[in-house]
């Protein structure tokens, strides 16, 4: 006869697996959310646009604490931000305001961030037009970054598949290409970023809700499976033990 905690075991572990899933897992996604959202509101209440949020990036975490804040735990935070996009920053200005965030790592992760970017791009998750603004980062220890670091694998990789992601910008094209060949160099990166011009008309981007939907109702689904599965052992235990 098996042991009578077994199945118990196995529904409490359901049980508690299960918030986890439907919640998102992470304390840290629910914390960031509410940083974003504070900035945004602070933003608006400033009567600020995002243009105008980059044009000012130097004096933010100043005037805006909670982007103090969110530029602290971005080292830490950035893989989880960039995993929850739809949940930490679902709207457009939320989006900048996280890329923005991103543009205060250290190079190495920054890199890191941009192929993240770029996957989600790919996937549709995250549009193309903001993603832009990473390729010509403002921050100062980011000025020449892929002048500097060109010759790194991680930057062959972002520019290679920056040209097929903007495959009908011949201009962004071209710059990819001079990257990729070391024909460019930092002061040329530096005038080419454009900082606030880089962002489109808001009417030009579009937020992937759909898919953040789609993903809850699979977390849902998920948990609904578990419990379910444990309801079946519990059964079969009982059957074994009658």
């Amino acid at each position: 006869m098996p042991p009578k905690n077994i199945p118990l075991l196995i529904v409490l572990t359901c049980l508690a697996i299960g918030p986890s899933l439907a919640t998102g897992g992470n304390a840290r996604v629910a914390k960031n959310r509410d940083l974003v959202g504070r900035i945004r509101d602070e933003a608006a209440s400033r009567g600020w646009s995002d243009s105008t949020m980059i044009e000012g990036y130097d004096s933010l975490p100043r005037k805006i604490p909670d982007y103090a804040s969110l530029q602290k735990g971005m080292r830490e935070d950035w893989e989880v931000i960039l995993d929850e996009i739809e949940t930490v920053a679902p709207a457009r200005t939320e989006k900048v305001i996280v890329l923005m965030a991103l543009q205060d790592l250290p190079r190495p992760e920054y890199l890191q961030s941009v192929r993240k970017l770029e996957d989600l791009v790919e996937m549709g998750r995250m549009d193309k037009y903001l993603f832009k603004m990473e390729l010509f980062p403002f921050t100062k220890h980011l000025r020449g970054v892929f002048v500097e670091e060109r010759s790194a694998d991680a930057v062959t990789r972002i520019f290679l598949r920056a040209k097929g992601i903007f495959r009908d910008d011949p201009n962004l094209i071209d710059f990819c290409n001079r990257v990729l060949t070391g024909k460019i160099d930092e002061e040329e990166e530096v005038d080419a970023t454009g900082g606030a011009t880089m962002l489109p008309d808001p009417a030009a981007t579009q937020d992937a809700r759909g898919l953040q939907g789609l993903r809850s109702g699979l977390e849902v689904l998920a948990v609904g499976i578990m419990l379910m599965l444990g309801l079946w052992f519990y059964r079969r235990w009982r059957a074994g033990a009658e």
